[in-house]
């Protein structure tokens, strides 16, 4: 069958392993294993089958720890106990059936590991601790070395057993064996120290033991930080170096490149802002360098640059993480000439590297499936209702879609004269764009599924009756709250990003309702010629409610564009001279002056005076998303898709449809 993506869809080969196309499932965070046992779940099989029967050519699973004290505080699978062989045979078998090969990573976290799990002292190259865990560890003797370069091996050979086509050593951004390599953690003074060569001993030592464990017919590949990106680590140049020595060595087969360590992790899992292709440097640095093949990583979103990066010699496979946790089907859908049916990632991070954080399972905004089946339910059967759907965001979309693909006749109205709601309008301010092509490509599905989109009709209960619905859906979403009489005049969020005003310097005061949009608004204010702008926060932090990444990047970019950010405080009126705030703890006040006042309070479902219309009429109907309560788009994009598994019963009004937990 030919292809739209014909270097994409070859075949390939790293080592012994065959590779039945060039697209790779990067390892990444589930944290499904069985707490206290540490080993393969049902939850596992589910996920990597999933993307198996995408497509993809190699599936790589994630972390696995070698050893007891080289845990953290999220559940891993501990690879050097027999016991997780029989899981991971199924995990083998399950991926095998569709066509993908298999691998497995090893990892010790040294001076990142949790001391509140293991009960025992980190241990590390140095007593110098993670630049980000700032923990202190015992420097590793030789028996340690011993001791861990058996545990490897172990792990290795767990993989070989339960038929894994290769194992990868992780010697990237939170690993013991990056730790030996990075002068930020590495300051010993013996062989394992000090020059490339030294500092190269120890990670050679240990893929030696693996080669021994695994034999010459599995693969061999390394995760290898190229650039740790932060002031006192190493560089690309030191970096290819250590890849050059890996290839040289004879032992391994290939490598998967990345670039970061946590105290860096923006460029580890880059944010919405962050371009596409931001890491090409440093592998295809290394694709011309290293004489083994090198998989790409580095927010690779669409089939179009991953081909190309084939095409013009950048990498000889293609590595994904968050936009095959997005779409499972990602590389079915490139493949066969579906491209625009792939649910795009927008680079969130939410429920994917924001769950990690928290030490909690994987989700994703826009595919809430994940760790939930997978899949979506095919819905009720027969169809034959109609459903009205009021508000064409993103819980209205993906509701209608359901719907439709539900059998069922299903209307689609829109007050506005476009769709997206509250996230078209972040899509628009703060860099915020990724939103963007999620909500073109939810406008596309409506359009595809036949559902009958009607613009500028401000719906009544009047207007819902006349279309004689089986069904009403209330995906209307929030109003903003007015400001608070003290604050009189000031604007909304919403109205502020909408207005466009002019002013010369703007305070943005968190009423409540902090979050992406209130941080991304005092950017979008910079981004308009603003001079002046003011954040005021009672928590202890700007942006302490984002994942790490967004996080780094957003707070960087704030700095840089000078905005003042003041937190601990309170807003308490409003004058003429600006706005006055007040300490939470001292109760001193200040005056922050501002032309423009921006209150950004929790906002006001709307639909409620519907639904009981409705349902004084006899008419079932659903609230989702905002409509229900305010919350996030990952909310709103769940209830939308689980309406399918609700409408066979048709549940009362405050009895929203849930995924299964």
């Amino acid at each position: 069958m030919s292809s739209a993506f014909p270097l994409l869809a070859s075949p390939g080969r790293i080592g012994p392993m065959e590779l039945a196309n060039r697209i790779v499932l990067l390892p990444h965070g589930l944290f499904f294993a069985e707490r206290g046992a540490l080993r393969p779940t049902e939850a596992h099989l589910r996920y990597y089958e999933a993307r198996a029967a995408g497509g993809v050519g190699l599936v790589c699973v994630e972390s696995s720890v070698v050893s007891l004290d080289g845990q953290q505080g999220a559940p891993l699978v501990l690879s050097s106990d027999p016991g997780c062989v029989e899981g991971y045979a199924r995990i083998a078998a399950a991926v095998h059936s569709h066509g993908a090969s298999i691998s497995g990573q090893l990892t010790h976290y040294g001076n990142q590991a949790a001391q509140l799990v293991t009960r025992a002292p980190l241990i590390g190259p140095s007593r110098l601790p993670d630049a980000a865990m700032r923990e202190s560890s015992r420097p590793m003797d030789e028996a340690d070395m011993e001791r861990v370069r058996g545990d490897f091996a172990a792990g290795a050979g767990s993989f070989a057993a339960a038929g894994f086509d290769a194992v990868e050593i992780k010697v990237a951004h939170d690993g013991l064996l990056r730790q030996f390599l990075s002068p930020l953690c590495n300051d010993r003074r013996d062989g394992y120290g000090g020059s490339v060569e030294n500092r190269m001993r120890y990670p050679l030592q240990i893929a030696a033991a693996v080669r021994e464990a695994i034999g010459p017919g599995v693969a061999l590949s390394v995760r290898l930080v190229l650039d740790e990106c932060l002031p006192g680590g190493y560089g690309l140049e030191e970096g290819l170096a250590f890849a050059r020595a890996f290839a040289d060595s004879g032992l391994v087969d290939g490598i998967c490149a990345d670039v970061g360590i946590w105290a860096s992790v923006d460029r580890v899992v880059a944010p919405m802002p962050t371009p596409e292709g931001y890491a090409q440097e440093a592998f295809s640095a290394a694709a011309g360098q290293v004489g083994v093949p090198i998989v790409a990583f580095g927010r690779i979103r669409t089939p179009e640059y991953a081909e190309r990066l084939l095409e013009e010699g950048h990498a000889y496979a293609i590595g994904m993480a968050r936009e095959l946790i997005a779409d499972p089907d990602f590389a079915a859908k490139a493949l066969r000439g579906e491209r625009e049916r792939i649910r795009p990632c927008t680079g969130c991070n939410q429920l994917c590297v924001g769950n990690s954080m928290k030490l909690l399972p994987v989700g994703c905004t826009v595919n809430p499936w994940v760790g939930a089946g997978e899949r979506a339910p095919a819905g009720t059967a027969g169809g034959g209702q109609r459903v009205v759907v009021v508000g064409a965001g993103p819980a209205g979309m993906e509701a209608a879609c359901a719907a439709a693909r539900a059998g069922h006749e299903t209307i689609l109205l829109e007050r506005e004269q476009a769709v997206g709601g509250r996230l078209a309008l972040a899509a628009a301010t703060g860099r915020r764009d990724g939103w963007g092509e999620y909500v073109e490509w939810a406008a596309a599905e409506v359009r595809r599924h036949g559902v009958k989109l009607r613009f500028g009709q401000a719906a009544s209960a009047d207007s819902i009756l006349a279309l004689a619905p089986d069904l009403v859906v209330l995906a209307c979403g929030a109003r903003p709250a007015p400001a608070p009489a003290a604050l009189d005049g000031a604007l909304s969020l919403e109205e502020f990003l909408l207005s466009r005003r002019d002013a010369e310097s703007v305070a943005l005061l968190d009423l409540g309702a902090a979050g992406p949009p209130l941080w991304s608004a005092a950017l979008e204010a910079h981004l308009r010629g603003i001079e002046t702008i003011t954040l005021v926060t009672p928590g202890p932090l700007v942006g302490a409610d984002l994942d790490g990444p967004t996080f780094l990047s957003l707070y960087r970019e704030l700095v840089i564009a000078g905005v003042r950010m003041i937190t601990d405080h309170v807003a308490v009126s409003a004058g003429d001279s600006g706005v006055e705030i007040l300490n939470v703890y001292s109760g001193a006040t200040a005056t922050v002056p501002a032309e423009t006042i921006v209150a950004s309070s929790t906002p006001i479902p709307d639909g409620a005076e519907i639904e009981a219309q409705l349902g004084a009429a006899g008419v079932p109907t659903i609230l989702i998303g905002d409509a229900l309560t305010p919350r996030d788009a990952s909310a709103a994009i769940r209830e939308g898709q689980a309406l399918a598994a609700g409408l066979a019963a048709t549940q009362r009004a405050r009895d929203a449809p849930r995924l299964p937990a």
